[in-house]
């Protein structure tokens, strides 16, 4: 490959610094820098998961009126986590993990002012800030990047210290400096890889300057994570999959040590304006097959103890359920804590009472657990 084709090639497709954030030599097999630190596991329930169908106090007034379906459901087939609550039979094996203090669940996880918009609540978890209706967020930074930068960078410097295991958009990860290595990339980059090799063994590489130098610097670094992770057997051929492949992936990435301190993964289906008790029938076993699968292994090779799992949605859904069997968009949701050694977050053991803000003669469950200090807590973990 000349010159000339090499710029040819990186313009075609939108093939610019933004796909390209990365690519390392072609020619050179070079091993990965070891991650020993802590992990944070993102897993993030996509179009605002019923967090009361997940998990209910049980013998409440409120729930029993307002879903008597619904609640009846979780109440009557539940697992029984102490004398006031209950979980999901159909998560029910995540009860394990429940009794051994090594998953907690925090109901009424929200703020103040919600907005029921998907686009806009997802903003505000991804940024940590809460954005007025009629303002942009300026900044398009995330909480983890931003803390990335002015803490664990300082310690550890990473070229990509988040990967993100599925094909949706994220803000989470984004720094000045700083985003996640996304796995969409790896079949683009398979596909130009010998293209890029012939251009290195060419020579052509010390004709390049300015822009174009800084181009083929980033794509340097890409295809260096493209050939960490061809090297483990999870990652052979591309599929965005269910959410326990991508956790599947996630635990091989740990046991592998390759340098990523935090892993997003995604489970889309949870906007159960109808027929909410077949929908997650489908999800609840692949969220809760993956996330047992990914305890027990991390277990067998000792990394359990410095991962973290944080779960959680957009937003919860309304107290009543609806006449097609569902409920509709709401206020504050549940979020949830795996991992070997949660003794810093003790204090979500018990989960708080339930609290009720009416609108116009509706019920909305109430934050009681403000997501921003939930993440700040979260983020200390890794330090």
């Amino acid at each position: 490959m000349k010159r000339k084709d090499f710029l040819q090639l990186s313009a075609a497709g939108g093939m610019s610094l933004a796909l390209w954030s990365g690519i390392a030599s072609c020619g050179r097999s070079v091993g990965p820098p070891k991650w020993k630190g802590k992990r944070l596991v993102l897993i993030q329930l996509v179009g605002g998961h019923d967090g009361l169908f997940a998990f209910a106090p049980r013998g409440h007034e409120v729930l029993e009126q307002k879903r008597p379906n619904l609640n009846q459901l979780v109440v009557q087939n539940g697992v029984d986590i102490s004398d006031a609550w209950v979980l999901n039979g159909m998560l029910k094996g995540l009860s394990n993990l429940i009794e051994n203090g090594e998953l907690l669940l925090i109901p009424g996880v929200g703020y103040d002012n919600p907005n029921r918009s998907h686009f806009k609540a997802q903003e505000f978890w991804d940024t940590g800030e809460v954005v007025d209706r009629g303002k942009q967020n300026l900044r398009g930074t995330g909480w983890l990047g931003r803390f990335w930068e002015s803490e664990l960078h300082k310690k550890q410097e990473r070229e990509f210290p988040f990967i993100n295991l599925h094909s949706g958009r994220t803000l989470y990860d984004r720094g000045l400096q700083t985003k996640a290595y996304n796995i969409t990339d790896l079949e683009p980059l398979k596909w130009y890889a010998d293209y890029f090799e012939d251009f290195i063994n060419s020579g052509a590489t010390d004709q390049l300057v300015g822009e174009e130098a800084l181009i083929y610097l980033e794509m340097q670094k890409q295809f260096k994570q493209l050939k960490w992770l061809e090297n483990t057997s999870s990652f052979s051929t591309f599929t965005d999959g269910s959410l326990t492949q991508q956790l599947k992936r996630a635990t091989e990435v740990i046991q592998s040590d390759l340098p990523y301190a935090a892993i997003h993964t995604q489970l889309g289906g949870f906007d159960t304006h109808g027929g909410q008790l077949e929908r997650l029938t489908d999800l609840y076993p692949d969220f809760a097959g993956g996330l047992a699968y990914l305890s027990d292994k991390l277990r067998e090779s000792g990394h359990w103890k410095d991962t973290l799992v944080f779960v959680y949605s957009d937003f919860g859904r309304t107290i009543d359920e609806n006449r097609s069997g569902g409920t509709d968009h709401g206020y504050s949701g549940l979020s949830m804590l795996a991992g070997g050694d949660l003794s810093r977050f003790e204090h979500y053991q018990k989960p708080k009472e339930l609290k009720f803000t009416e609108v116009r003669g509706e019920l909305f469950l109430d934050y009681t657990t403000d997501y921003r200090d939930l993440q700040k807590e979260i983020s200390q973990f890794l330090v």
